[in-house]
């Protein structure tokens, strides 16, 4: 299994209730009702929490703005394997990117391998 995540940074100019309304209802809907039955095997959007993410900072990690990871949330998604990915992604690229511009600013994408520990 392999798994994608996605940094997100919302737009500035919407606000950010909204568009995090947009992406957890419409934009999630709209990628695993597209993709579910293709292969995604899990999908899972994390919203940063402006009011708690200072107070949960770890207290050895620096203040002060250049510190901040620089997004509002990110995504995960779980795939059989890399080419599996690969393939569903480039099949639906208008299900899974169609719509980012109507909320998101930038994204940075990680692929990793997920080691479980407890």
């Amino acid at each position: 299994m392999i798994k994608r995540v996605s940094l997100v940074k919302l737009r500035d100019d919407i606000p950010l209730a909204l568009a995090q309304s947009y992406w957890v209802e419409q934009h999630s809907a709209r990628v695993s009702g597209a993709m579910a039955d293709a292969g995604l095997r899990k999908y899972v959007v994390n919203l940063v929490d402006p009011d708690q993410s200072a107070a949960a900072r770890h207290p050895l990690t620096p203040d002060g703005p250049d510190h901040l990871l620089g997004c509002d949330g990110f995504a995960e998604t779980w795939y059989d394997d890399f080419d599996s990915m690969q393939r569903l992604l480039t099949a639906n690229v208008d299900a899974a990117r169609g719509d980012e511009d109507q909320f998101i600013e930038q994204v940075r994408v990680l692929i990793v391998d997920e080691r479980e520990i407890i």
